[in-house]
């Protein structure tokens, strides 16, 4: 599990950084782009440490899920999927969220949980689940203000970006991530 915990350690850290008390430094000391650029780096090291990690973790369980925890997860998982395609349009639902990337992160996580026991699952999906009130406290501290609400549409839009890119991973789920749920 240590390639995981690498992973986390690398992606929380880069995210903390740039948007902790260290942003200002390293915008000052990289320019806006610079210091974007580097968590984006780090995050995707991070990202890809925490994928094969996972896929390399031994299985070790430590609960048993619920029965119908996997049949929940699949069929609330496109609410996450949607909220997370609201963060990158200028819809109402975007400002209405507040946080609509932190909110999607929190489902996902909740529901991996549900749906897996062992623990590198719940290393994974925890770490993640603790990390959004964080994010959220430091996107506060900071002095937030979600965007100006835009048209309707846009949350439409949003609808269908979030169902499409539901229905890929969960076909391809396997690929990407190693538990096949399509078949």
């Amino acid at each position: 599990m240590a390639a995981l915990i690498a992973g986390l350690a690398i992606f929380f850290a880069a995210h903390i950084l740039a948007a902790g008390p260290a942003r200002a430094a390293l915008t000052g000391r990289l320019g806006e782009g610079g210091r974007k650029l580097f968590v984006t780096v780090f995050a995707f090291i991070g990202l890809g440490l925490i994928i094969w990690g996972k896929a390399i973790a031994p299985f070790s369980p430590v609960y048993d899920p619920p029965p119908a925890g996997r049949a929940i997860a699949m069929h609330a998982m496109p609410v996450a999927f949607v909220i997370l395609a609201v963060t990158y349009v200028p819809g109402r639902l975007r400002r209405s969220l507040r946080h609509p990337m932190l909110l999607a992160i929190l489902i996902w996580s909740g529901l991996h949980l549900l749906a897996n026991g062992d623990a590198a699952s719940i290393l994974l999906f925890g770490s993640f689940a603790l990390y959004v009130p964080a994010s959220v406290w430091l996107a506060e501290r900071r002095g937030y203000l979600p965007p100006v609400a835009g048209a309707w549409r846009w949350d439409a839009f949003a609808v269908l970006v979030g169902a499409v890119a539901y229905f890929a991973v969960f076909r391809f789920h396997g690929v990407l991530f190693g538990p096949v749920l399509a078949g």
